[in-house]
């Protein structure tokens, strides 16, 4: 078991790395917020998905960044990649707890990268 989600860690680290390099010319997948005081409303959307993880709402979080998704925009896959790094980086014992096996972060991963035009076969 250890093992295998281990390898869907590793997988959802390198399939988020892959869409950065593609999409976002190898922009690293931490999202930064601006130093000027007015955000865009990809920073605001980071904000207010960093709350959610914050309190363990990680299927609300999801909900929302798709909600609010813009994929004319690469700052949105930036705050998304973000996003699913965030949760990849919790362990499986605070993912199941919180009803979101590791299956689901991948399965998100991949949702968002057809969102963004770019096919990822298993």
């Amino acid at each position: 078991m250890y093992m295998q989600q281990d390898w869907m860690m590793r997988q959802i680290i390198v399939l988020t790395r892959y869409i950065a390099s593609i999409i976002l010319g190898g922009r690293n997948v931490k999202y930064e917020l601006p130093d000027k005081e007015e955000f865009s409303a990809a920073d605001e959307l980071h904000c207010e998905l960093k709350k959610l993880l914050a309190v363990n709402e990680f299927c609300r979080a999801e909900d929302l960044l798709f909600a609010k998704m813009d994929s004319s925009d690469d700052e949105y896959l930036a705050v998304a990649l973000d996003f699913y790094d965030r949760l990849n980086e919790l362990t499986d014992d605070v993912l199941e707890e919180y009803n979101f096996p590791r299956e689901e972060i991948l399965s998100g991963v991949q949702s968002l990268a057809a969102k963004f035009g770019l096919e990822i076969k298993d």
